[in-house]
């Protein structure tokens, strides 16, 4: 009987990973296959607390739920999208059309760009690799890689023809042109000069003398702007034969420059040793260029398009930042979220389209597109370990010092004070908030470590206290009353900062004086562990052979194993990367780069038992709890979002993505703040907000805003019994 109702209840959890899975991957409708249906819109705008928010429709019961979700989603921007069936790299646009350099798959057209579907005409593959295209009347010149450069009649725009080829052009990196005079960048053989006034019998007429390698182009009026290894450099074309030298621009150059023009200024885009950065131009004066400033980056630039009010970079994995060029300084404003790796982006009239390695060509409206993005804060900061971020403090850490910063105004936090930290691998805030601890590791042997005490009780003036040493690099789990549990690795291997983590022991601190921490028990795990959680008097761990362990920590000075549970299909992802583990309700979420997350019933921690799994598309990197909130971090993915309100029965309210590789996650005051791989600054987003039901029938649902929510812009949700319902029309904005 007992098998048969574990089988049941099995049965019913992989039905509802199941249905999780398909809304993660597919995009919601207005009504489901529950019936649940809304026939009424909400309004324009967010109301305030106290509000009473009514919706008509059919389906409701009184297990129907109201979400805020914040609407940081690429998705809900988008107003039209083509698969390429390759990898476009950049296009240029002319009328109603684009032309479109499409790596391995060559050269295509796009028709109606302005309607509502636009569609793909043409295409040609001719080999080689399609990285730029320019047009010169009716051929477009193809920069083929390795096939050289291509000329392509695009007269019908439903069959391209290939015109001619200049395969000895080999590689092709990147072509402009000034009427019939075409200038080829061609890496370490320079610019190459042709005349393609016949493009049926193009003319080589030479290459530009004395020229580094030159791998990008571009070019306005009389000047030819040319992206080389040692910089960048002008050159006046008014006799375009005859090109003449100008200057060189103060500005580092490489293979991954992009720049473009508008009017006098010149932006340029590149990544050197010191981090990709965008910078301004004057070159109103071309034979002395003045730079006018610059501003980090996010990520490597691949392509870059302006317009008279704001200026667009494609980051690749990092998605599109977007630059005000209304303030005096080039302002970062926002950075819409990649769905894959952006490429290129174009502005075109109140449209920004998006060139996605996926093969996708994205049209966004430009207007949903701010309201989905987000600014760093406190840009000029890197951090290289989790941030804490309480209602008071910003504490931020690279690996020699720790940064406090006054957080009552969060758009303009002040500095208060930094101290110096060797080695700094991790910080912890203890519970009443006045103790800061820090875990360090010495850089020399990589295994010893330390564990130091700093009061903070005054922020603008904090205080080394105590200090322990470890023959091993410490790692912080957690508060238990007055002992603090930390864990180690002591077979000599970096511990911290890899994703292959091992831990063998555990070490209890008495910290009832901060001053003086004692080193009160070490337990011996036995046997390596690479992920482990802190609960009210328990350790739940997950050693890499795949065994779950249960360890009561109720008395410190002596822990005792008091259950197991063998999961031998964890045990290649254990050994793979880091598995995480979270407690909710007596109940153990544990993920691996498997792309699951196991659910193990611990009501009886003598007898842990599985419940089920869900799987995902992608590794899942982080787990974070936050009240019945689960978020699941997915490699490259985004932000998976889970109702916990029934922990047995965990929901799925959608996904969050996310601009590039982001982590170091934390909670605080309904927030999620994370950073991103090589770029500066804290990035914040509302979480998801459960409204109260006030009354609920078949054909209504009233639910009240209790409290208003931190500014951001919001979308309104509808769950129930595991299925997910936009409400229709409503973007909801909180300032």
């Amino acid at each position: 009987m007992l098998r048969k109702k574990s089988l049941l209840i099995t049965g019913l959890i992989t039905l509802s990973a199941l249905g999780a899975l398909t809304l993660l991957v597919t995009a919601p409708s207005w009504s489901s296959p529950a019936l649940l249906f809304v026939s009424s819109t909400a309004p324009e705008n967010l109301p305030t607390a106290g509000y009473d928010l009514t919706l008509h429709g059919s389906g409701f019961s009184q297990e129907t739920r109201l979400w805020l979700v914040p609407e940081h989603s690429i998705r809900t921007a988008i107003t039209a999208t083509l698969e390429t069936f390759g990898s476009p790299y950049q296009f240029v646009s002319r009328d109603d059309r684009l032309y479109v350099a499409n790596g391995a798959r060559g050269f295509f057209i796009v028709q109606g760009v302005q309607s509502l579907v636009p569609r793909i005409s043409g295409n040609l593959e001719s080999g080689g690799q399609g990285l730029e295209v320019a047009l010169h009347r009716d051929t477009a010149l193809l920069a083929a890689g390795n096939n050289g450069l291509q000329l392509i009649d695009i007269r019908d725009d439903s069959n391209p023809q290939l015109l001619s080829a200049l395969n000895a052009l080999a590689p092709a990196l990147s072509v402009v042109n000034s009427a019939s005079i075409v200038y080829v960048a061609r890496g370490k053989s320079g610019v190459e000069i042709v005349d393609i006034a016949d493009p049926r019998h193009p003319r080589r007429l030479g290459v530009l003398p004395d020229l580094p390698a030159a791998y990008k182009l571009a070019i306005n009026g009389n000047i030819l702007v040319i992206s080389t290894t040692d910089g960048g450099w002008l050159y006046d074309i008014s006799q375009p034969t005859q090109p003449r030298r100008l200057a060189a621009l103060p500005v580092p150059g490489g293979n991954n420059t992009v720049m473009v023009r508008w009017e006098e200024t010149l932006y340029w885009a590149t990544k050197s040793a010191e981090g990709g950065r965008l910078y301004a131009l004057d070159i109103s004066r071309p034979f002395a260029p003045r730079l006018l400033r610059s501003v980090p980056l996010s990520g490597t630039p691949l392509g870059i398009s302006c317009n008279a009010e704001q200026l667009a970079v494609a980051l690749g994995s990092y998605g599109v930042q977007l630059f005000s060029l209304q303030e005096p300084q080039l302002t970062a404003s926002s950075s819409i979220a990649a769905k894959g790796r952006s490429n290129y982006a174009l502005f075109l009239g109140s449209d920004l389209w998006i060139a996605d390695s996926s093969g996708e060509l994205l049209r966004l409206d430009q207007e949903k597109g701010k309201a989905l993005t987000t600014s760093p804060l406190l840009p000029n900061l890197s951090q290289r370990i989790n941030p804490i971020v309480t209602p008071q403090l910003f504490s931020f850490g690279d690996r020699k010092k720790i940064s406090l910063f006054d957080h009552w105004n969060e758009t303009a936090p002040v500095l208060l004070a930094q101290l110096p930290v060797t080695g700094l691998a991790q910080q912890y805030l203890s519970a009443d908030q006045q103790t800061l601890w820090l875990a360090t590791r010495d850089k020399a042997t990589a295994t010893t470590g330390k564990l130091l005490s700093v009061d903070i009780s005054l922020p603008h003036a904090p205080r080394m206290t105590g200090q322990i040493s470890f023959p091993h690099a410490p790692v912080i789990i957690g508060e238990y009353g007055t002992t603090l549990v930390i864990t180690s690795q002591t077979s000599g291997q970096p511990l911290i900062d890899k994703r292959t983590d091992r831990l063998d022991s555990l070490h209890f601190i008495d910290i009832s004086q901060p001053e003086s921490p004692i080193l009160a028990s070490t337990y011996d795990l036995g046997d390596s562990s690479t992920g482990i959680s802190l609960t009210e008097s328990s350790i739940v761990l997950m050693q890499t052979d795949g065994l779950l362990r249960v360890i009561d920590i109720s008395a410190t000075e002596a822990p005792k194993e008091v259950g197991t549970l063998q999961m031998p299909w964890l045990h290649t992802a254990a050994w793979a990367g880091r598995v995480n583990i979270v407690v909710k309700d007596d109940v153990a979420f544990v993920s691996s780069s498997l792309g699951k997350i196991f659910l193990i019933d611990l009501h009886d921690q003598q007898r842990p038992e599985y419940l089920g799994d869900f799987t995902f598309p992608a590794p899942v990197r982080t787990l974070l709890l936050s009240d019945h909130l689960l978020l699941v971090e997915l490699n490259k993915e985004g932000l998976l979002i889970f109702d916990l309100k029934e922990s047995r029965a965990p929901a799925i309210l959608g996904t969050i993505p996310l601009p590039g590789r982001f982590h170091r996650l934390t909670v605080q005051g309904g927030k999620i703040w994370y950073t991103h791989d090589d770029s500066n600054g804290l990035y914040s987003l509302p979480l998801p907000r459960r409204l109260q039901n006030s009354d609920t029938d078949h054909d209504q649902i009233i639910a009240h805003l209790a409290q208003s929510p931190p500014p951001g812009p919001y979308r309104l949700w509808l769950t129930d019994k595991g299925k997910n319902l936009l409400v229709p029309g409503v973007s909801w904005h909180s300032r």
